[in-house]
């Protein structure tokens, strides 16, 4: 059973209820299940896995975009059976874009399918320079006259550099080279250019697709240690303008 009353004041009364649902269902239904043999028959079960939680209702919260029961379903169904919850994880990794989307024929196509069960979303991106990790980022140093701005988007994205100027109304902006930005800031030390320009008193951007993460990584030393950072308090602690600022945003 899932404990709830360590984070009680943060749950609707809805929520309780979800929980005391899921954690039954995960132990009827998911917990006497085989662990899959190999590769093959861990497809095979995950196909099973996507029918059952569908048929369940398990994925109308991702729908609802209500976060909380989320959580509360892949705690129980992680506890029981890891690989349910990575089915429910990539469901909600490929229903959350269709409902952000303002392509209404795509949603309308695959929408009711993917949170019934009937249709499997999947996730895929480029990743030259950011491995696996979606919310990656890089920074980019642009010069304006002899000032600077910092643009904080995706590693594995482009800078989309005539669309940055008229977004921020900036039309004299150049990119700016490394050694040169730094041999003006050598406060900001060697290795990667860390995502905070306050404390230099230079504007930071930030792209608006980055923005939507939940955790933002960067490499915070010479070293290349990764440090991981709650989005919401980097942009409550920097005070971003966040923008459309890559090519991809732009060719869409």
């Amino acid at each position: 059973m899932i404990d709830t009353a360590p984070i009680r004041a943060f749950l609707d009364d809805k929520h309780v209820a979800l929980a005391e649902e899921v954690t039954r269902f995960a132990t009827r239904l998911l917990e006497p299940l085989a662990e899959p043999a190999d590769d093959a028959a861990a497809r095979h079960q995950a196909r099973d896995l996507l029918g059952m939680l569908g048929a369940a209702g398990w994925f109308e919260p991702i729908r609802d975009q209500d976060w909380r029961a989320c959580c509360l379903i892949r705690e129980a169904l992680g506890a029981t059976s890891p690989l349910a919850d990575a089915v429910f994880a990539l469901q909600a990794l490929g229903v959350v874009p269709m409902l952000l989307s303002s392509n209404d024929a795509m949603r309308e196509r695959w929408l009711e399918p993917a949170v019934r069960g009937k249709a499997m979303a999947s996730f895929a991106m480029t990743e030259p320079d950011a491995g696996s990790d979606v919310a990656s980022l890089g920074t980019k140093a642009e010069r304006d006259g002899d000032a600077y701005v910092l643009a904080v988007l995706p590693a594995a994205a482009a800078l989309d550099l005539a669309g940055f100027k008229r977004r921020v109304g900036r039309y004299g902006l150049t990119v700016a080279k490394d050694e040169q930005f730094r041999a003006e800031l050598p406060e900001l030390g060697d290795g990667p250019v860390p995502p905070f320009g306050r404390m230099v008193a230079i504007p930071v951007y930030l792209d608006r697709a980055l923005a939507g993460e939940a955790v933002m990584r960067f490499e915070g030393d010479a070293d290349r240690e990764t440090v991981s950072l709650p989005m919401r308090d980097y942009v409550r602690v920097e005070r971003p303008a966040i923008a459309p600022l890559t090519q991809a945003l732009r060719a869409a």
